[in-house]
């Protein structure tokens, strides 16, 4: 079941959701809209092998900011103002807004639970 904004609406005042910070104006009719943060991992160009020793600092590179500029066929990890908080027995799909969308971005298929 996909709660509704209602049943969402319900789910955060009782607290079983939390998303903080919150704004009511981000709470849709099937979803809450997360706003993108102020730090992006830029992945590095590398021949290097990853493990689960590897150091991570040798494949991306973090950087600051109230914008960035993505470049053609370039993949980046993005952090969300919001933190998100769910009960073991509830999980999230996180989507990219169509709009996004028209502009070339895309999010593979997420989804988040508590576990």
């Amino acid at each position: 079941m996909i709660l509704g904004d209602r049943d969402l609406k319900y789910y955060l005042e009782k607290k079983w959701i939390e998303i903080d910070p919150l704004s009511q104006d981000t709470i849709r009719e099937n979803g809450v809209d997360l706003r993108v943060g102020d730090e992006i991992a830029r992945f590095k160009p590398t021949d290097k092998v990853f493990t689960s020793s590897s150091n991570l600092s040798d494949f991306f590179q973090l950087e600051k900011g109230e914008s960035f500029i993505i470049k053609p066929n370039e993949h980046v990890l993005l952090v969300t103002k919001e933190h998100v908080k769910l009960p073991s027995d509830v999980m999230a799909f996180v989507n990219l807004r169509s709009s996004f969308a028209r502009l070339g971005l895309f999010i593979p298929p997420t989804i988040v639970d508590a576990g």
